[in-house]
């Protein structure tokens, strides 16, 4: 019998293509998907907090609110928001044959592909054996 493994997608079309390229890891490795979380021995999380917080815009200033603290408000946004762009994670949250975990990834935006942190951004996507 062999691990099986679960992929559920959130958010846009890209977020899909990186759970098909996860599953084709996973695949070759000798794991079948499944339809049913219950099934699955191993559970993954793919999250990039940029995508979700270049979806919200900060709150309009309230009436207690003083201009400089809302105009401070919005530049932590604004930072944070520069400074999510190229982070994504990974979350092992069940793996029934090994440790569960999480650590950060690379987002590269132009390739839509998650790459080790360490990576240089212009690095190839990948590199063809010799």
């Amino acid at each position: 019998m062999s691990r099986k493994f679960y992929i559920r997608t959130f958010g846009c079309q890209m977020n899909e293509h990186d759970s098909e390229r996860l599953a084709g890891f996973l695949v070759a490795d000798g794991m079948e998907a499944t339809e049913r979380l219950e099934d699955a021995d191993v559970v993954i999380f793919l999250h990039r907090e940029h995508y979700y917080l270049s979806r919200e815009h900060p709150p309009a200033r309230s009436a207690r609110e003083t201009s400089e603290d809302y105009q401070r408000r919005l530049a932590e946004w604004s930072a944070r928001l520069d400074e999510t762009k190229t982070q994504a994670s990974i979350t092992v949250a069940k793996n029934r044959n090994g440790p569960t975990g999480s650590t950060r990834l690379a987002w590269r935006a132009p390739t839509t592909w998650f790459a080790d942190e360490t990576e240089p951004p212009d690095a190839p996507a990948w590199v063809e054996p010799f």
